[in-house]
C-alpha cells in the first residue's frame, strides 16, 4: 500500500509542460564561456554578462574605421566635454615621475587623475610617499597588496605596500609626440 501512495503523488515541479521554462529574449542566443575561478571573480567584479555587452557594444566594428575628425567640419571637438565629466572632480597634473615608463607614462606627460574614486586592481594612482608625487599600479589581487611601479629602473621606484593613500585614478594621458 505504501508503494501505491509514492507512485500516485503528483509532482509539482520540474518536468516539461507549457509555459515553463526560461523565456527567450527575442533575437538573442546564449552562449557559453569556461573561465579559471580568479577570472570568475574578476568577470563578477566588473559587472558580469552587462560589462560584457558593454564591450562588445564598444568595440567597433570589424572593417569600419574609427571616425576620423573633418578640419572642415562646422563642429569644433571640445576636449573638456570629452575627457571631463562634469560630476567628477577631475584635475591635470604634470606625471612627477617615470615610475610608470613602461606603462606609456613618462616624466611631464599631462595626466587627468580622478579624485574621490576607489581604484579598481590594475588601475594606476597618483599617491603620495615619502613627501613626493609619484605612480604606481594598484594591485589587491595578488597578496601581499601593493602598489606596483612599471619602470625600467625599479631600484628608483619601490614597491608600496598597501594600504596607503590615494589622490586619485588616471584616467587619460596627453602627450605631445615629436
Amino acid at each position: 500500500m505504501e508503494s501505491d501512495q509514492k507512485t500516485s503523488t503528483k509532482k509539482t515541479r520540474g518536468g516539461v509542460r507549457p509555459g515553463a521554462g526560461r523565456k527567450k529574449l527575442i533575437g538573442a542566443k546564449t552562449t557559453t564561456i569556461i573561465l579559471t575561478e580568479e577570472l570568475l571573480t574578476k568577470f563578477k567584479k566588473l559587472g558580469g554578462s552587462k560589462w560584457v555587452r558593454t564591450q562588445i557594444r564598444l568595440a567597433p566594428d570589424e572593417g569600419t574605421p574609427p571616425p576620423a575628425i573633418d578640419r572642415f567640419s562646422s563642429s569644433k571637438i571640445n576636449l573638456n566635454e570629452m575627457l571631463i565629466d562634469p560630476q567628477e572632480d577631475t584635475q591635470l597634473y604634470y606625471a612627477p615621475d617615470n615610475s610608470m615608463d613602461r606603462a606609456g607614462i613618462h616624466q611631464r606627460d599631462l595626466i587627468l587623475v580622478k579624485h574621490g574614486f576607489f581604484p579598481r586592481p590594475g588601475q594606476i594612482v597618483l599617491l603620495q610617499h615619502d613627501g613626493k608625487l609619484t605612480l604606481r599600479r594598484y594591485f589587491t589581487d595578488i597578496q601581499p597588496e601593493r602598489l606596483i611601479s612599471e619602470s625600467y629602473d625599479h631600484s628608483l621606484y619601490p614597491t608600496i605596500p598597501l594600504p596607503h593613500p590615494i589622490l586619485g585614478t588616471v584616467s587619460y594621458v596627453i602627450r605631445r609626440l615629436e
